[in-house]
């Protein structure tokens, strides 16, 4: 007896459509880790009709997503310079950071006859790929010379770093088209900021978009795409006042309590407790406040449950609910 934990991939279908419809340009599905631990053996074949390309981080993720989709790939993470030939061949976009990476990028183009297109960015912080104002400033001459075509891209980081960083992106698109270099698009706006925000940019990257969230944000359409479901073990009646679980939780009142089968061993957060009718959560098994003495199973997450309200309630990341339920999965996707 174990929990069901699966995805409903027509509704992360739909949910690409409805950020579509949201944003007006094209938006690129974010893919990293094997598509949030969902698999992308499930999730590419759902997306590839409705999208032009994807996000993936690096580029093994990049081999992985050829063995289900065509369509281009934008790296997140650069890759080593004499990486790029292979990233080109793949018809992936690399991120360059190093007159290395523009002069690489150079020769391919004239040993293949080709313009190359590559994404130079912005670091809004540390630990994310992108060079400073002043390092783009000194490649920019070398990226106008380059028979490429470019992307700039960057990340908002905080909800308090936006504006300054819309500057910087202002000030790297003036310095790209004043060096000559032949800017097609700009990447800003990922999930979050897009749902709060709206458009800014030519292209936008959505990842726990696809999943349900929208970081509190009205996006209409987007629904939960998880599903959790848990097997009831017992009912039991009990007074007011009887300790349930580990630790000095008390029923406040008599009724009946189920125990399910789904723990934090199935992704399932211990901070749950005390929300929506939930008084513990284990390792394997939630117990429940419940008015059904017959409950044969609870649906703890659904296209009708907020997920951005559940991972509020459990004190944690919406990312981390939807990568550690696909780290769990138990079924095969749902379509």
């Amino acid at each position: 007896m174990r929990p069901t934990i699966a995805l409903d991939v027509a509704i992360v279908a739909a949910n690409l459509q409805a950020w579509r419809k949201f944003a007006g340009v094209p938006v690129r599905p974010v893919l990293k880790a094997n598509a949030y631990n969902w698999g992308l053996a499930d999730v590419v074949p759902a997306l590839d009709p409705y999208c032009d390309a994807y996000c993936v981080a690096d580029l093994e993720e990049l081999h992985d997503l050829r063995r289900f989709s065509a369509h281009p790939a934008i790296l997140l993470a650069p890759v080593k310079t004499d990486d790029l030939e292979e990233v080109f061949a793949l018809d992936g976009v690399p991120v360059v950071e190093t007159f290395e990476d523009v002069a690489a990028t150079t020769a391919y183009a004239a040993r293949t006859s080709r313009r190359a297109r590559v994404r130079v960015g912005l670091m809004p912080a540390a630990g994310f790929s992108g060079v400073d104002l002043a390092r783009l400033d000194q490649l920019a001459p070398a990226l106008g010379a380059c028979p490429c075509d470019l992307e700039l891209f960057t990340h908002i980081t905080s909800d308090t770093n936006l504006h300054q960083v819309l500057g910087r992106v202002k000030q790297a698109q003036r310095m790209i088209r004043g060096a000559g270099g032949k800017l097609l698009q700009t990447d800003v706006f990922s999930t979050a900021p897009l749902a709060r925000e709206g458009v800014v940019g030519d292209t936008v990257r959505v990842g726990a978009g696809l999943y349900g969230a929208t970081f509190g944000g009205r996006v209409p359409g987007v629904r939960c795409a998880l599903r959790v479901s848990a097997p009831v073990v017992r009912v039991e009646r009990v007074q007011a006042g009887t300790r349930v679980g580990y630790g000095d939780v008390k029923v406040e009142e008599n009724g009946y309590v189920l125990v399910a089968r789904c723990g934090y061993a199935d992704g399932l957060p211990k901070g749950l407790a005390g929300h929506s009718d939930i008084l513990s959560v284990g390792m394997q098994y939630v117990t429940q406040r419940t008015s059904n003495e017959h409950a044969v199973e609870i649906e703890l997450l659904n296209a009708s449950v907020d997920l951005d309200g559940f991972a509020a309630r459990a004190g944690r990341d919406v990312h981390e609910i939807i990568t550690s339920f696909g780290s769990a999965k138990t079924s095969t996707v749902s379509v």
